[in-house]
């Protein structure tokens, strides 16, 4: 957010932008470790000082989150891309499809009881509540489906877990391969099995069940099958049918390691594979910077971002078909 011109702008402590933006001071602070979302100027001791320009950008990023999208999905954007989501939206995105309740599966004795104690608190939700173990539920393979006669296939599952072992977090990454919306509440996990599931997308909470922790997991819950919507709308203007965002499975130097293994196996499929994911992996990155004036072009880019991400993801699973052959 910085310009050659900010030294003529007022400018903004970050407690100020808190409040006129809606934001919070800790996530402003968290938004520059992690996106480079930083005040243009610093005071003389160090403090943070916003622009008037930087105050615009965060209101825009601001909207957009409040419509469901996700800090990482749009922090790096041009403010002429974030404008151009915010200004207009499809005339079909104010029928918002989303007001049927979204179908949700429930597993745990915990869990099931805290929905049973509060049957009106979310009627954005169908819920098909399930009282029993993980490791009861997983042991039926067809309840993993769940497709229930009132509620239909689970868009969302959350699911208590007394103990998430090696187990149980590979039957969760077989149900995200589904392009499911998983949410884990669990008392014991191995940190690297925690950081596991969450690099494939899954939201893992160690909180205890209560009415604050549930209501913040169906907020997210929510927020993400909105931003899904979004995406699909902005797909189905230009007749195409628009996949799931993928988590990178592998990150640079896993890469590099992959590239040189071609030896081992007789194969050059494992460096030109690693080449590709590379090289979609940086194109992946470019998109979400790619400026737009209208939503037309927005949700060009968007589409872009997401097939993108698609591709790379099929590569991915041929470099792992090839790496265990």
């Amino acid at each position: 957010m910085n310009t050659a011109a900010n030294y003529q702008q007022p400018t903004y402590s970050i407690g100020v932008v808190a409040r006129l933006t809606g934001l919070t001071a800790h996530n402003l602070r968290m938004w520059e470790r992690r996106y480079g979302l930083a005040a243009s100027l610093r005071s003389s001791n160090g403090r943070r000082e916003f622009t008037k320009t930087d105050l615009d950008h965060l209101r825009l990023i601001k909207q957009l989150l409040d419509r469901g999208m996700r800090i990482g999905d749009i922090a790096k954007l041009p403010q002429k891309t974030l404008s151009g989501l915010c200004v207009r939206q499809p005339e079909n995105a104010t029928k918002d499809s989303s007001t049927a309740p979204t179908a949700t599966a429930v597993v745990g004795h915990a869990l099931t009881m805290h929905f049973d104690k509060h049957p009106r608190r979310y009627p954005q939700l169908a819920l098909n509540c399930k009282p029993q173990s993980i490791e009861e539920w997983f042991s039926n393979t067809e309840q993993t489906d769940d497709i229930d006669a009132d509620t239909g296939k689970p868009q969302v599952y959350l699911l208590q877990i007394d103990m998430v072992n090696q187990a149980i977090a590979t039957q969760l990454r077989k149900l995200k391969q589904n392009d499911n919306s998983i949410f884990i509440f669990y008392r014991y996990a191995a940190r690297d099995l925690v950081v596991d599931l969450e690099n494939v997308g899954i939201t893992m909470s160690n909180s205890k069940i209560n009415t604050d922790t549930v209501d913040n997991i169906v907020k997210e819950a929510l927020r993400q099958k909105s931003y899904s919507n979004l995406l699909e709308q902005s797909a189905e203007q230009f007749d195409l049918t628009l996949p799931s965002e993928r988590p990178r499975q592998f990150n640079p130097q896993q890469l590099a390691d992959a590239a040189k293994r071609s030896s081992e196996l007789n194969c050059e499929c494992p460096p030109h594979l690693s080449d590709l994911i590379n090289a979609l992996n940086a194109f992946e990155d470019y998109s979400q910077q790619c400026s737009a004036d209208n939503w037309k072009e927005a949700s060009v880019h968007a589409c872009i971002y997401a097939y993108t991400c698609q591709a790379r993801y099929l590569m991915e699973k041929a470099l792992v078909a090839v790496l265990d052959d």
